[in-house]
């Protein structure tokens, strides 16, 4: 038979973990855009971030349109290489932890 003083144990670090997460979640949130330096010129393909993204992760937009990791940028570390260059003037934004 389970032991009750075991099973409140690990209920009580699981909800930690949970309280955890939403806190993390929580500064994602709180996070403000930010412009990945570089030019837009319509060929300069590599921006940078002010630092790395913790995990890697990180959410790009350019001019309002999500960009997929993979498909449509890569990530090697605070620097940011688009498959094709956004064009002339084009607005791009990231928000990470």
């Amino acid at each position: 038979m389970p032991n009750p003083e075991h099973m409140k144990e690990g209920i009580l670090a699981q909800v930690s973990s949970l309280i955890g997460v939403r806190r993390n979640i929580s500064k994602l949130v709180k996070n403000k855009p930010e412009t990945p330096r570089g030019t837009v010129d319509g060929s300069n393909t590599e921006f940078y971030l002010s630092r790395v993204p913790f995990g890697g992760f990180v959410l790009l937009t350019t001019n309002g349109v999500d960009q997929k990791k993979g498909d449509d940028f890569t990530m090697d570390g605070a620097k940011i290489t688009y498959t094709s260059a956004p064009p002339t003037g084009s607005n791009h934004q990231a928000v990470y932890f």
